[in-house]
């Protein structure tokens, strides 16, 4: 299945356990990038509003994706 099909009501990713454990890891990831820049101060070079934002943007359409590619409940 095509990573659009998967988006269609009634469809889904094959083995959606597997995708939606790789989503709580991306928002573990995320939760951790925001507790490491307020204790590691080195990270603030490299963590600058706009990669922060930048960042944001494609793991919050990565997760909006993986909640709907990974039920058949609901679909675009």
């Amino acid at each position: 299945m095509g990573i659009l099909e998967a988006l269609k009501a009634g469809q889904a990713l094959t083995n959606p356990g597997a995708w939606k454990v790789l989503q709580n890891w991306i928002n573990l990831g995320v939760a951790g990038v925001g507790i490491a820049a307020t204790f590691v101060p080195g990270l603030s070079a490299v963590l600058t509003p706009d990669v922060i934002a930048a960042g944001a943007g494609l793991l919050g359409g990565l997760n909006a994706y993986l909640t709907t590619a990974t039920t058949t409940k609901i679909g675009l």
